[in-house]
């Protein structure tokens, strides 16, 4: 549960070390980044910035933890991050020292200091991801790393239908690019909508977790239904029956945004996106 916590007694070789774990709610462009996780020296990726701003800030090398590892491009409005660390400064130090340090398009939105036994990826219930379309025949300059750009007029109401089929447990092996025996791939959506915003269509799932690809196949699937070259039926079929590869229109990574992610009461007692 969300607490301020002021020492937690470790040990750390021979001395014993009073640390304090930061949760961080981040915002990024993931455009230029090879994703959340941390990969080889020479790759940007959001998780080694933002390690690197904390070294700056504390001259501590840590590790940080995120809740959700978004892929190659990929956005996030509301990422959920934790580290550990010796120094002692208030949560308002911590947001406003990081995003001295780090480059524009990554911003730490707070900071907050949690219990030592949360994990922000073991004890989350759920994630929210949206995937935004621009749905009109000219692309758009301001909002092009934001958005999929679609000219053929797509049927919402179809797609919103066929989405209501991926509400409950299922096994989600149509959508995904690289099944493994060591990863399940029975995933449990909350909810799955699809709206109009003017000339956006705005497609939103929830779920306890997601496999690589999985929502950009989900979504690549549902267009095919909007443009009415994929019924209803044949889409809840992929879900019912899954197979590899049923599903194999993969869709650009810049239009997806982790939007948020979902903690019990119980792990987190207070709304992290409060007051962001």
């Amino acid at each position: 549960m969300v607490s301020t916590i002021s020492e937690t007694n470790c040990t750390n070789e021979t001395l014993n070390l009073f640390m304090s774990k930061v949760l961080l709610v981040l915002e990024y462009e993931g455009t230029r980044y090879s994703g959340f996780q941390l990969q080889q020296e020479s790759t940007q990726t959001i998780q080694g910035c933002i390690e690197n701003a904390i070294f700056m800030l504390t001259n501590e090398r840590t590790r940080l933890i995120g809740a959700s590892r978004t892929d190659a491009g990929v956005h996030a409005e509301g990422q959920v991050a934790t580290f550990q660390t010796n120094t002692s400064f208030s949560s308002d130090k911590y947001r406003s020292g990081l995003n001295h340090y780090l480059p524009s398009d990554i911003t730490v939105r707070k900071a907050a200091f949690v219990n030592d036994h949360f994990n922000p990826r073991r004890d989350a219930r759920s994630r929210t991801y949206r995937y935004s379309i621009l749905n009109r025949h000219a692309p758009s300059a301001i909002h092009r790393n934001f958005t999929l750009h679609w000219r053929s007029k797509l049927n919402v109401s179809l797609m919103q239908k066929a989405a209501g089929n991926l509400v409950g447990e299922h096994d989600m092996l149509s959508f995904i690019s690289n099944p493994t025996d060591e990863i399940t791939t029975i995933r449990k959506f909350s909810c799955a909508n699809v709206w109009e915003e003017n000339e956006m269509v705005i497609i939103e799932m929830e779920a306890n977790g997601f496999l690589p690809q999985q929502i950009r196949r989900t979504t690549g699937a549902l267009i095919r239904v909007g443009e009415e070259k994929l019924s209803i039926e044949e889409f809840a079929q992929m879900i019912q029956c899954p197979r590899r590869g049923a599903a194999p229109w993969s869709l650009p990574s810049n239009g997806l945004s982790l939007i948020k992610v979902n903690y019990c009461h119980e792990r987190l007692d207070e709304n992290i996106y409060e007051n962001v």
